[in-house]
């Protein structure tokens, strides 16, 4: 063997030997790297958990419920009494619940009195549903994936509140007021049991049967006469409803189902994909990356940049819309700088601001409805409206909740023999209850909302 030969075999062993260094202390920094994220990782989960922030999707399952207890049993029936229910009646019953234009209610009455006639069976299983303690539908289980749950009792509890609402109008129409009030008694209550689900949509789904509900309880207000005794035990159904407390467990389930989806990641990467995976070959192949062994590092980074940003979502949501709203808008320019890498949290981080105008806008309705109730106690005892809302506190045990987008009280004037309340709504400006024109396009939109109570 020639000395060329053997040198040649000596370069490519020390070649070979380099490499191999190189590649071990590759691999010790990529450990080390990824140990010294995994340990940033764990310390932020401790804090959140130091708050009694759920951080695993299984914190958020809701507790089993006895059957004697549960409420769902008897929606499930109710349901099922009328496999097709949700597409009978529909224009008739939205119609006569719009009352749009003015008259429409009067003319479609006789026919929402045979729909609700067809649907009676269903609606006393509804009652009785509604004075169970607890709700629980089957729709979790341990072993859930958040993506998959479909929540399809909502639609059917959403129509159960419109046909409880078109009973309170027709009972308050013919002289049956308490008739009226033991309808929307019994929708708000449901209400409470559609928001068990520690999710967004059920949050919003309950307040959008309270809506239904405040609609029909505003026309049995305006028709009837009720009692100081009356409007204050509906206050207090009214102000018993912990609609802060619910958002907030919403907002906490939101963050652990997408918390899970890191955690997919990890366990089955095939199925992350499946889940998430965009059409575009790019996109694709972009989410590939961040699922398989070479992202794990970037899928630390992304995931601690998601507690970062819902640690501070979940605070801001802890204020009023009126104080957080600047917070929103640094933490939008916070999500948009995130650096490419983070695929997770730009695709199921949550539009946190419109959620908190949702509860704020929810929580102004129900507190509306309780000044409403005052004023109506009043008008009981005097036989008229007081000129301002001060005249209320002296009124003995009535709260006077605020407007939550403005932090004062809501806006009030006379109207003839009746009334207006506004809130000054989500541009968190007074505009003297003028409302938002209907055909307005801008956001937020520029006007109050506002209930005018006639009499």
């Amino acid at each position: 063997m020639s000395r060329f030969e053997t040198g040649k075999g000596s370069t490519f062993r020390f070649v070979c030997g380099i490499a191999l260094v190189v590649v071990a202390a590759l691999a010790v920094a990529y450990w080390l790297f990824v140990a010294s994220l995994k340990a940033t990782l764990e310390q932020r989960l401790a804090q959140l958990r130091a708050k009694g922030i759920p951080t695993a999707w299984a914190q958020v399952i809701p507790p089993p419920v006895p059957d004697h207890d549960n409420a769902a049993i008897l929606y499930q029936q109710a349901f099922d009494q009328r496999p097709a229910w949700r597409t009978d009646g529909t224009d008739t019953l939205r119609k006569f619940l719009k009352d749009d234009p003015p008259g429409t209610r009067r003319k479609l009455a006789a026919g929402m009195q045979e729909i609700l006639a067809r649907n009676q069976a269903a609606l006393d299983l509804v009652r009785a549903a509604a004075d169970k303690p607890r709700c629980r539908f089957p729709v979790w289980n341990d072993a859930a994936n958040p993506c998959e749950i479909l929540y399809r009792h909502f639609a059917s509890m959403r129509q159960c509140a419109q046909l409880l609402g078109a009973e309170a109008l027709i009972r308050s129409a013919r002289g049956d007021t308490a008739g009226a009030l033991a309808s929307c008694r019994t929708s708000l209550r449901m209400a409470d049991h559609a928001d068990v689900e520690p999710t967004l949509i059920a949050f919003l789904v309950s307040s959008a049967i309270s809506s239904i509900t405040f609609s029909a309880l505003k026309q049995v207000i305006e028709e009837g006469e009720l009692d100081p005794r009356t409007c204050r035990d509906l206050s207090q159904q009214l102000g018993d409803s912990d609609a802060k407390g619910r958002f907030r467990k919403a907002l906490q389930g939101e963050f652990a189902s997408r918390l899970w989806l890191f955690e997919e990641a990890d366990r089955n990467p095939e199925e992350f994909v499946a889940i998430v995976g965009p059409d575009e070959p790019l996109a694709a192949a972009s989410v590939r990356l961040c699922a398989g062994p070479l992202g794990r590092p970037l899928r630390l980074l992304d995931e601690i940049a998601y507690l970062g940003l819902s640690r501070e979502a979940l605070s801001l949501a802890e204020k009023p819309y009126r104080e957080s709203e600047p917070g929103y808008r640094e933490l939008d320019k916070k999500l948009e700088d995130l650096p490419s890498y983070c695929l997770i949290t730009q695709m199921v981080f949550g539009i946190y601001a419109r959620a908190a105008v949702a509860r704020d806008r929810a929580l102004a309705t129900r507190d509306a409805m309780r000044v409403a109730l005052a004023l109506e106690a009043y008008h009981g005892k005097y036989h008229r409206y007081p000129d301002a809302l001060d005249a209320l506190r002296a009124y003995p045990g009535w709260e006077l909740p605020e407007d939550p987008f403005s932090g004062k009280d809501f806006g009030y004037k006379r109207q003839g023999e009746g009334f207006v309340l506004y809130s000054w709504g989500e541009d968190l400006d007074d505009d003297g209850g003028q409302p938002v024109p209907p055909r307005y396009g801008g956001y937020p939109p520029d006007g109050d909302t506002v209930w005018t109570f006639a009499r």
